[in-house]
């Protein structure tokens, strides 16, 4: 047996399943949008695309990563999000639980 070897790659692939097991908590990424003056929406509460292309795709790799997206309620009701993986051909599942967040 060789320990140590790929270590670096074991722990990037199973980080999830170690971070529930020794930290007893879900593995959570956050992403969010701003515009340089920090505003994440203007205030007509219109749709804006803050986010570049490279960041969308970035966005759909981490869903198609996931079990879950959790959306803010204001999101939810001015942007209607599709909450989707857009490159399905490059992952297992389409469909995740949905959970909103209300403040």
């Amino acid at each position: 047996v060789i320990e140590g070897c790929l270590t670096e790659e074991c722990v990037e692939l199973n980080k999830r399943f170690i971070l529930a097991h020794r930290l007893r908590r879900p593995y959570i990424t956050l992403k969010w949008a701003q515009t340089r003056d920090g505003f994440m929406a203007p205030e007509t509460r219109s749709r804006l695309q803050i986010s570049s292309e490279d960041a969308q795709s970035l966005v759909h790799r981490w869903r198609g990563e996931e079990m879950a997206i959790a959306v803010g309620s204001k999101t939810l009701i001015y942007d209607n999000p599709n909450l989707t993986v857009r490159n399905t051909r490059l992952y297992n599942h389409t469909s995740f639980q949905h959970t909103i967040l209300s403040v």
